[in-house]
């Protein structure tokens, strides 16, 4: 298959990134930039998924504006130092489960 055979079936299907964390600091500085090279390269939706509590705050304002991207709600288990850290949590990530921008 030639190079440009594989780009034009790059350009001509949707692939999506189902594990991200673009919200990260390390991005703000090019996150825009970032984006439309995925896009480019025929990324079409974006999982972004949250680290800890807070996270699942911050990742909805950092990406709201780019409308391929949809979140998952949760915690990483390694993040989570006791039980009752998850004390009140759960009615939280039940709200944000049933927001249009939640997908896991």
């Amino acid at each position: 298959m030639l190079l440009s055979e594989i780009e034009e079936e790059v350009n001509t299907k949707m692939f999506m990134d189902s594990h991200t964390h673009l919200s990260h600091n390390q991005f703000d500085h090019d996150r825009p930039e970032l984006l439309e090279q995925m896009r480019k390269t025929g990324v079409g939706r974006i999982l972004e998924i949250p680290i800890d509590f807070d996270s699942n705050y911050v990742m909805r304002e950092k990406l709201r504006i780019f409308p391929e991207t949809k979140f998952a709600v949760g915690v990483h288990p390694t993040r989570l130092e006791q039980p009752e850290d998850c004390d009140g949590w759960m009615e939280n990530f039940r709200k944000l489960a049933l927001l249009d921008d939640s997908a896991a």
